[in-house]
């Protein structure tokens, strides 16, 4: 039994990543879970290498992290890492995030430098009791994982050589006025916070 497991949310269309993360992650297909809020491609779904989960209640892509991180947990999994759906990973991206994690004791690792947000790839330590905040919907949760991380962890870790790369950010944002209206409503949300 793996003590590590993966989440990417995706609505379709990007299966050419998804398809290389998986076969690089190394994993069995019950620590692969992979989050959708789309019917059509929930209906399309054939894969085995994989676990999917079917959430169509609106959008919230910090509770779709949540619901992998948390069924990755129930399996026995101590670190998790989430992935957007638009990444490459090579075969040891991910163990040395959780090496990283579980060489230094802190709850987040990302690849990022010091100080450098990384929001498409970072892996808990689901052990420590950080989850991501379910109030932002679309963007600013990342900030807000950080931020727990650092004052109600056991602080982030950035780890170099990962190579991860992220293809298409902020693609999806940038077409849907819907996602955007969402991003603003998330600043708000994260600025009422960060003045309190």
């Amino acid at each position: 039994m793996s003590d590590y497991g993966i989440v990417i949310p995706t609505r379709g269309g990007r299966d050419n990543y998804i398809n290389a993360i998986i076969a690089n992650a190394g994993l069995p297909a019950s620590h692969i879970i992979i989050t959708t809020n789309s019917a059509d491609y929930a209906d399309a779904w054939t894969r085995t290498d994989a676990t999917l989960i079917v959430d169509l209640a609106p959008i919230n892509i910090h509770r779709w992290w949540n619901t992998g991180i948390n069924i990755l947990a129930g399996k026995g999994a101590t670190y998790v890492t989430v992935l957007n759906d638009d990444v490459s990973i090579t075969p040891d991206s991910i163990t040395r995030m959780r090496d990283a994690l579980e060489r230094e004791g802190a709850t987040l690792a990302h690849p990022g430098q010091p100080g450098e947000l990384v929001g498409c790839a970072w892996t808990l330590n689901v052990t420590h009791g950080i989850r991501c905040d379910e109030r932002y919907q679309w963007w600013y949760g990342d900030n807000q994982l950080w931020q727990d991380a650092q004052t109600r962890g056991r602080g982030i870790i950035d780890v170099q050589g990962t190579g991860i790369e992220h293809h298409e950010p902020n693609l999806n944002t940038s077409l849907s006025r819907a996602l955007q209206a969402l991003t603003e409503q998330d600043a708000l949300t994260w600025a009422n916070y960060s003045a309190a």
